[in-house]
């Protein structure tokens, strides 16, 4: 949206829930924390206008808390492997 309010443009069109936004260092992305109806967390990333939606943790044990690398070529998130979170760069 604009900075005054105007202009909204809803970005994710499912009933999934996205939480903790994170944008690129460019702008043109922004990667999320989706969760589904199983409550399981994904790393989604998509382009800054909601098209190119793409699950980045979808054959893992899933992901959260995404954050852009400061070249925005990277993206490290949290994920549990056996029952203990680590980091995945």
């Amino acid at each position: 949206m604009d900075v005054d309010g105007t202009n909204k443009t809803k970005l994710a069109h499912s009933k999934n829930m996205y939480i903790y936004p994170s944008w690129s260092p460019d702008g043109t992305k922004i990667a999320f924390e989706c969760r589904n109806d199983s409550g399981r967390p994904d790393v989604v990333v998509m382009d800054a206008d909601g098209s190119g939606e793409a699950i980045l943790t979808a054959n893992t044990n899933g992901g959260a808390f995404p954050q852009w690398s400061p070249k925005g070529d990277r993206i490290v998130f949290v994920s549990s492997e056996d029952g203990k979170r680590v980091y995945q760069p």
